[in-house]
């Protein structure tokens, strides 16, 4: 026999009394069985939530290194800029160092070649006064002056 056979009337139905026991034994256990799915839920919900949370935090951390990744990239690629300006500075330097004492070189030169030049028309004037000092035609005195 089952639990409910003492609750049976003469009809075969159950007493009100045990209908309503019955009733709020089935309400308590869906009580409980809600309070027992809204602490899983909240477990979950907390489980959830410290998930998040930690997500957060490897994602914040992971970005943080990014940004010090691309710092440190920038940072050594301004440095091999300035590195390679520098050196193409020097070589412009360089360069410039070069054309100044090529410039100086080539004003000696021109000058030496004006002396030399002065000195020249001064012998060739020198021999042609000699020349008619001495009375010598000026052609036989000539090749002297320009062999010298």
């Amino acid at each position: 026999m089952s639990q409910s056979a003492g609750f049976e009337n003469a009809n075969g139905r159950l007493s009100k009394k045990a209908h309503s026991d019955i009733l709020s034994q089935v309400g308590a256990i869906t009580d409980e069985i809600e309070s027992i799915q809204m602490e899983k839920l909240d477990k979950v919900s907390h489980e959830e939530l410290k998930n998040d949370r930690y997500m957060a935090k490897l994602n914040l951390t992971r970005q943080e290194n990014k940004h010090r990744f691309l710092q440190a990239e920038r940072q050594d690629e301004r440095m091999d800029a300035t590195t390679i300006h520098q050196c193409l500075q020097e070589v412009k330097d360089a360069e410039i160092h070069l054309r100044e004492v090529e410039t100086k070189m080539h004003e000696s030169s021109a000058k030496t070649h004006a002396e030399e030049a002065t000195l020249l028309r001064l012998k060739i004037e020198y021999h042609q006064l000699m020349a008619l000092l001495f009375d010598i035609p000026i052609a036989t005195v000539l090749p002297i002056i320009i062999s010298r």
